[in-house]
C-alpha cells in the first residue's frame, strides 16, 4: 500500500535547516548588537543630559539615534508589547526564522510550502534592512560618539577608550 504523503528527503530537510540555522545566527546576532547599542545609548543620553557640556542638539540627536535603534529592534523582534496583549501584529524576522526552523525540525512531512514562505520572507525582510542597519551600527554611531568626546563628555560604557 502506498502511503497518502510521499515521504520526505532527509537531505533536503537537513540542508534546508543548516540554512535556516546560519541565518537565525545572523539574525540573532544583529540583534543582540542591537539591544547593546541601544542600552549604551540610553547611558549616553543621560551622561550628556546630566553634563554642563551637554547640549540640546547633542540629546537631540542621541534621541533620533535611540529612535531609529528601536526602530529596527521592532522589525527584527517584533512588538512584544502588543504580542503579550494577544493583539494583531506583523510578526518580526526573527519570528519568521524561527518558525522556519522549528517547523522543519519538528515536521513529520519535510518543509512544508508555509515553512519555506517563512523562511524567505525573513530572509528577505533582514536583506532589505541589513545594509542600513549595519550602516547605523558601525559607522553613524562611531561618529556620534566621536562628536560626543570632541564635546568633552565623559566616557560611558560600550564607548572607545578615550585617546
Amino acid at each position: 500500500m502506498k502511503p497518502t504523503l510521499e515521504p520526505q528527503d532527509r537531505k533536503e530537510v537537513i540542508a534546508f535547516l543548516e540554512e535556516v540555522g546560519l541565518m537565525s545566527n545572523k539574525v540573532s546576532a544583529a540583534s543582540s548588537v542591537l539591544g547593546e547599542r541601544e542600552e549604551q545609548l540610553t547611558g549616553l543620553i543621560s551622561t550628556i543630559r546630566n553634563h554642563p557640556k551637554g547640549t540640546a542638539e547633542l540629546v537631540a540627536k542621541a534621541n533620533e539615534l535611540k529612535k531609529r535603534l528601536s526602530d529596527y529592534k521592532l522589525k527584527l523582534n517584533g512588538d512584544d508589547l502588543a504580542d503579550e496583549k494577544w493583539m494583531m501584529t506583523v510578526p518580526g524576522i526573527s519570528s519568521r526564522i524561527r518558525g522556519a526552523m522549528f517547523g522543519g525540525m519538528s515536521g513529520t512531512y519535510g518543509i512544508t510550502k508555509a515553512t519555506k514562505e517563512q523562511y524567505e520572507i525573513g530572509v528577505k525582510e533582514f536583506e532589505e534592512i541589513r545594509g542600513d542597519l549595519f550602516k547605523l551600527l558601525d559607522e553613524e554611531l562611531e561618529a556620534f560618539e566621536d562628536e560626543v568626546d570632541e564635546a568633552g563628555i565623559p566616557w560611558t560604557k560600550g564607548r572607545d577608550l578615550p585617546k
